[in-house]
């Protein structure tokens, strides 16, 4: 993998730097590259249950019971 370049490295803020295997498939006209790395758990819960009309206090009791991050 690392020989034929299908790995990158990449260091997210609060993880430090990390190696991961990119995408396996090249095309001639076609580059790829990852642009940005996945969400991390929970990371967006709270926009999202604000979108869909929950309050702070809704999301204040959700954490408090565990029920989201």
């Amino acid at each position: 993998m690392i020989a034929n370049e299908f790995t990158t490295t990449m260091e997210p803020p609060e993880n430090g730097e990390f190696q991961f295997v990119t995408v396996l498939m090249r095309f001639h006209r076609t580059p790829t590259e990852v642009a940005e790395l996945a969400a991390e758990l929970g990371q967006h819960t709270e926009t999202v249950l604000l979108d869909l009309g929950c309050s702070w206090d809704d999301i204040t009791r959700l954490k408090d019971r565990g029920a989201i991050i």
